[in-house]
């Protein structure tokens, strides 16, 4: 019988990798502290993923790239394979990022003025680049219903897309790990139908990562009527699935022809062209080979979303609990309302997370990162919960 595969769970000095969640916090003077905040993993790729990336700079030759079937086909079979949906190779379009790709439809198809609707909290870098673009944006609160559960209304979603333009979805929702279920991905896609003008743009890239007896599903597999006239734009990354977010490749499937030709002259229009020379072998890798992987990274990350929201839950008045996907764990922290209340309690802590402040002005509201070793998480959040107990005996 083979050995079990050993994967490299530990947390690793994260310093002097350029990071943007390590290394610039120490270049603008703060005190180093455990950084919780920003959404990407903390575990190292895949092996997989490692020796593709090695045989690619062993090559030497960092020219200018091309994309080929096998990077088409290999994001289309991992749809296949974890998501129960098979989107056409031939109509799927390469971009860097999702974000970029929100970022060029904003400017080139949407245009000024353009109205999008999302709800929120809303996560804050891609409403900033629809904003920047000069979308005006409309919000529809999710509102925490009973068992952590965040029902829908869909008359208020109607209302809002009669004279919209655009309808940006994230599935699984960040920051509060609502995974849409059939029922409701079919409500969103009878609304949709009803408003003729307005594209649906999936940032699924939590995907990934759903638990439980929760399933993800995308909305143009619930509703490929809409995706095949072109209605709707469904967007998948190894990002954050396989530690990749600094190598990112996404990827947006289009059911359309047409729709797939505009994508691609926005791209050009937006100035983006070939792909990073590491980016393309690290997705095919991750997508045809990481799903063992996965499956290990996952366990430990349930347990911590598990834990965390039994120590925290056990601290009077806070309120937390396991999502339904993501990694990312949303707690409720009353009386907890402006940025120097959330940088007391960060320092306190020594924990950097993301204020719910940044997701709509969500006062009394935090965003942990759970994608990170049990043996640098979980005692993290008792140091969290004993600050939370000691403050809250004196705000």
């Amino acid at each position: 019988m083979a050995d079990a595969p050993v994967y490299d769970t530990a947390f690793h000095d994260p310093y002097g990798r350029w990071s943007a969640k390590w290394d610039l916090a120490r270049a603008n003077g703060e005190p180093d502290a455990l950084a919780l905040n920003i959404a990407d993993l903390e575990f190292s790729t895949p092996e997989v993923v490692k020796v593709a990336l090695r045989k690619a700079v062993e090559d030497g030759r960092y020219s200018y790239t091309e994309l080929f079937p096998d990077f088409y086909e290999a994001a289309r079979n991992w749809q296949q394979q974890h998501h129960d949906w098979t989107p056409e190779a031939d109509l799927a379009v390469f971009f860097p990022r999702i974000i970029l790709a929100v970022a060029a439809l904003a400017k080139y198809e949407l245009g000024e003025g353009a109205k999008v609707v999302t709800y929120t909290p809303a996560y804050e870098p891609i409403v900033e680049v629809l904003e920047a673009n000069g979308c005006e944006m409309e919000y529809l609160p999710l509102e925490p219903g009973e068992g952590d559960v965040y029902p829908l209304d869909f008359e208020t979603l109607e209302a809002a897309l009669r004279d919209a333009d655009a309808f940006l979805l994230t599935n699984p929702h960040n920051p509060t790990g609502k995974v849409f279920n059939q029922a409701e991905l079919e409500g969103i896609a009878r609304v949709v139908a009803n408003c003729p003008q307005v594209l649906v743009l999936c940032d699924d890239i939590h995907a990934d990562f759903v638990w439980d007896q929760n399933r993800y599903q995308p909305l143009a597999k619930v509703a490929p009527e809409l995706f095949v006239a072109g209605r709707i734009i469904q967007f998948q990354s190894p990002g954050k699935t396989f530690s990749l977010a600094g190598a990112e490749a996404a990827v947006a499937f289009t059911g359309n022809a047409q729709i797939k030709a505009r994508l691609e002259q926005i791209k050009r229009a937006s100035g983006i062209h070939n792909p990073n020379y590491f980016a393309i072998p690290a997705a095919i890798a991750a997508w045809t080979q990481g799903s063992p992987w996965l499956a290990h990274i996952k366990a430990l990350i349930r347990n911590n979303l598990e834990q965390g929201a039994e120590v925290l839950n056990a601290v009077p008045g806070v309120h937390t609990y396991v999502p339904q996907g993501t990694f990312l764990q949303w707690v409720h922290v009353p009386g907890y309302e402006t940025e120097a209340d959330f940088q007391k309690l960060s320092r306190a802590a020594g924990i950097r997370f993301s204020n719910g402040l940044g997701f709509g002005d969500h006062p009394g509201y935090l965003r942990l990162n759970a994608a990170i070793s049990p043996e640098v998480y979980l005692p993290a959040i008792e140091r969290l919960a004993e600050v939370l107990k000691d403050q809250g005996q004196t705000k």
